[in-house]
């Protein structure tokens, strides 16, 4: 009896293993890796949030990355600009497209820069 459940147990396991390695071959993942030579402000990354309109944005040690992947540029945004403080622990975005980050200083809200040529080119933040 006991030979027949580690047979049992062992067509399930193989049966599990097997359904697995067929459902993660439907997909095709590429990797990126994005260090300071790319552009980064620091390769220690926090966080990473992609944005109602695609752009990436990654928390660091040393402030928020902002990554436009069309034009494969970083903007670096830092206590210099506003930030409360540097370190970065999460991003989220809410319904209006603003950034909540979270930083050793507390909960930030920072209101995206508008592109030059419409309103205004410069970010907000309010601590």
């Amino acid at each position: 009896m006991k030979t027949f459940h580690k047979i049992i147990c062992l067509l399930i396991l193989i049966t599990f293993n097997l359904s697995v390695s067929l459902h993660a071959q439907e997909y095709n993942i590429k990797f990126h890796r994005i260090t300071i030579e790319d552009g980064l402000s620091q390769n220690t990354v926090t966080c990473i949030l992609q944005d109602n309109k695609g752009l990436m944005w990654f928390g660091t040690q040393d402030g928020l990355n902002q990554f436009d992947r069309t034009k494969e540029i970083f903007h670096h945004y830092t206590m210099k600009d506003g930030l409360p403080n540097n370190m970065i622990y999460g991003i989220l975005e809410d319904t209006q497209g603003n950034l909540w980050l979270s930083t050793n200083s507390g909960i930030s809200k920072f209101n995206k820069p508008v592109p030059i040529g419409e309103k205004e080119d410069k970010c907000s933040i309010l601590h």
